[in-house]
């Protein structure tokens, strides 16, 4: 159901809900307008339509936006997407695989913000209109002359390629319409416009709130249900782990999971996507609604978020789903820590905690122009489990023998346990189980008979506890807690874990130590399947056999590519640091290998202005791209890295070549290798 300003909108309506809406025509009016609320609200309820599309306050009444390109009117990505560790701020419009498109002004405004940079956002304008909001356009292959005379002469300054200014005192100002750059695919992805509105505040908005509409007759489309075990006492299919289920359609619009048989409180996600007329391009969804009855547990839209919290995508999303199988799901309750602007209602949080029984329950899924799509699924409640039985004596038991000590896997598995913010379930291997707080007596401590049963072990608010599995080993858990510092130390103090007040998200329950992988030390810091806020600063204090080596840096490993990824490193004295982003394993590694330089080739760009470039290219640690120097003739150049295709670029305005050039180049890795090549090249 679409409305405006709270008003009903007949049209939008089926049959049964028209003929509703004559029938309150024949009421007074002014009884009609004081419970209009009510009404919209049992009709959103009963048919999982929207509410009242948001207000946008701070627009100058009468505001129109103009759509920024004539390449389409397509979207080829949605506002509010998943991508890596945020949300997709912002419109995506299809140049179908080419450049060179013009980019209109959408609204009247200073040029207020320019920035180039081999990633991210690529070539970008910002805009700030007169009503104090912004639009952003990005990826851009070039600017029109006037900025990118300005661009070039602030750049020229130190030849840095990543820049990123503020320019609102060149009082450069366009009119609605005006061209202000041409689309392309810098900074990242193929050929498409990065179109974004901004609030005053600078808050990213999407743009469907405004005029701008494109052709949409499409349902979202169900693709699969997560179930996730939230209390120490949940089982989803008597199994402590998140459960996915792929979908069954019914119906043009309707779809089932079937039953799934759950035990205690558990927390529903779904992998939905949405389509529009005419494109293959898939987006996001824009509204969720789960329901049982005409009782709402959850309701989400989104309309806008703030940069501060756009992390938060992976408390939106079920986090352990998305960094294993880079699969979305979006979860239908608000997991601890989020604080996202997107919850229109909810009841307990969406977390479904129901007594033993059966129960039928609804997703409702729509886009932002009213298509909706339905899908159900039962569940079969029972008693909450079974807690791990406490040990009152010590049995004697086999244990699980050690992992390879040449191996980089924790003791026992640990990556492979099921961890929430105040229990965990440990694997089948482990039968006993002693919980020992550090620094108290013998008589605090718990052991479990756990015999493989998936069980759940609450975890205590000490903040250091020893685990000891199996009467064999050893692991410590840290307890880490928001607005908090603090540094975690190995018992052998060799590696350090630093945390911020501010990384992580909620209390969470940590475990920090290091193997040896290829005689070289591997750290590792989990549960690896809860997302991390802010950086941590790891440090491993080099031994002999390591402190001699240089080009030393930290690591992780992709799965999805079978590729080592380079984490900020340093050195200071025999102490390798290092900034991680998520928890999971860390591993040092040595790079000798400088980067290669190759391809030499000098041509006239699109736009006919005279540039060289070079392939550049690195074996591991990848390329400092800020102190590349490129030089023609001895003139130095801006030199221009894209990632993606390894090209390295030479840039100078006005730049001629003579028949025969002489190219040098000198690139450094991320650890230091240094390379130097010099060409002879005719035009």
């Amino acid at each position: 159901m679409y409305t405006v300003c709270g008003v009903l909108n007949p049209s939008s309506l089926s049959t049964e809900r028209l003929i509703i809406f004559k029938n309150l025509k024949k009421v007074s009016h002014k009884f009609v307008s004081r419970y209009i609320g009510l009404i919209t609200f049992f009709l959103l309820i009963s048919s999982g339509s929207t509410f009242a599309q948001k207000k946008l306050p701070f627009l100058t009444p009468g505001a129109q936006y103009l759509w920024p390109t004539k390449a389409s009117h397509y979207m080829s990505s949605s506002f509010g997407e998943t991508r890596p560790d945020h949300f997709h701020a912002a419109l995506d419009i299809k140049t179908w695989g080419r450049r060179g498109y013009p980019v209109y002004a959408t609204r009247s405004g200073i040029l207020w913000r320019l920035r180039t940079g081999p990633t991210g956002y690529g070539n970008a304008v910002y805009l700030r209109h007169k009503d104090g909001s912004y639009s952003v356009y990005a990826h851009l292959e070039d600017f029109i002359p006037k900025i990118r005379h300005l661009v070039d002469s602030l750049r020229m300054i130190n030849y840095k390629f990543d820049f990123d200014k503020y320019v609102s005192k060149y009082d450069i100002h366009f009119k609605q319409g005006d061209v202000i750059g041409y689309t392309g695919s810098s900074g990242i992805g193929p050929p498409h416009l990065h179109f974004e509105l901004r609030t005053p505040e600078e808050h990213p908005f999407n743009p469907l709130l405004t005029n701008l509409k494109v052709q949409d007759h499409i349902a979202p489309i169900f693709r699969a249900l997560s179930v996730e075990p939230l209390h120490a006492n949940s089982l989803v299919r008597g199994k402590k782990e998140i459960y996915t289920r792929r979908v069954k359609r019914t119906g043009k619009r309707s779809y089932s999971f079937g039953t799934i048989h759950v035990n205690g409180a558990v927390g529903i996600g779904t992998a939905v996507y949405d389509k529009s007329d005419r494109v293959h391009n898939v987006y996001a969804a824009y509204q969720l609604i789960l329901k049982r009855g005409d009782s709402v547990y959850f309701h989400s839209r989104v309309d806008s978020f703030s940069y501060n919290n756009t992390d938060q995508l992976n408390l939106d999303r079920v986090y352990p789903l998305l960094r294993k199988d880079h699969e979305g799901y979006q979860r239908l309750y608000i997991h601890d820590g989020n604080t996202l602007p997107f919850y229109v209602k909810t009841k307990n949080r969406g977390i479904i905690n129901l007594p033993s029984g059966t129960y039928h329950f609804t997703i409702l899924a729509s886009d932002y122009f009213n298509n909706t799509s339905r899908a159900t699924f039962t569940l079969v409640v029972g008693k909450p489990e079974h807690k791990a039985t406490i040990a009152q004596d010590k049995p004697v038991i086999n244990p699980v023998s050690l992992v390879e000590n040449d191996s980089p896997i924790p003791p026992a598995n640990l990556n492979h346990w099921f961890w929430s913010d105040n229990w965990f379930s440990p694997s089948s291997q482990i039968h006993h189980l002693k919980l020992i707080p550090d620094g108290e007596h013998h008589e605090s401590e718990i052991t479990y008979n756990l015999n493989g049963d998936p069980v759940g072990i609450p975890i205590r608010n000490d903040k250091k506890i020893i685990l000891k599995l199996n009467n064999n080993d050893e692991s410590i858990l840290y307890r880490i807690y928001p607005g908090e510092k603090r540094v975690l130390r190995t018992p052998d103090q060799l590696a350090t874990a630093s945390f911020s007040a501010t990384s992580v998200y909620d209390t969470l329950s940590v475990i920090f130590n290091h193997r040896i992988h290829n005689h070289k030390p591997a750290l590792y810091l989990l549960p690896d399947d809860e997302p991390m806020h802010h950086d941590v600063t790891i440090s491993y204090l080099l031994g002999d056999n390591l402190k001699s080596l240089h080009h030393l840096a930290f690591y992780t490993y992709n799965r999805h590519n079978h590729k080592y990824q380079y984490l900020n490193s340093k050195r200071k004295g025999d102490e390798l640091q290092g900034e991680v982003g998520e928890f999971g394993f860390y591993y040092i590694l040595q790079d000798t290998t400088k980067p290669g330089i190759s391809h030499p080739h000098i041509y006239k760009r699109f736009d006919g202005k005279w540039v060289a470039s070079v392939d550049l290219s690195d074996n591991l640690s990848g390329i400092d791209f800020n102190r590349v120097r490129f030089y023609i003739n001895g003139v130095r150049g801006i030199a221009e890295y894209n990632p993606e295709s390894h090209k390295l670029i030479y840039y100078r305005p006005h730049f001629s070549p003579k028949k025969m050039n002489n190219l040098k180049i000198v690139a450094h890795d991320m650890v230091n290798n240094q390379a130097t090549a010099t060409f002879d090249v005719k035009h």
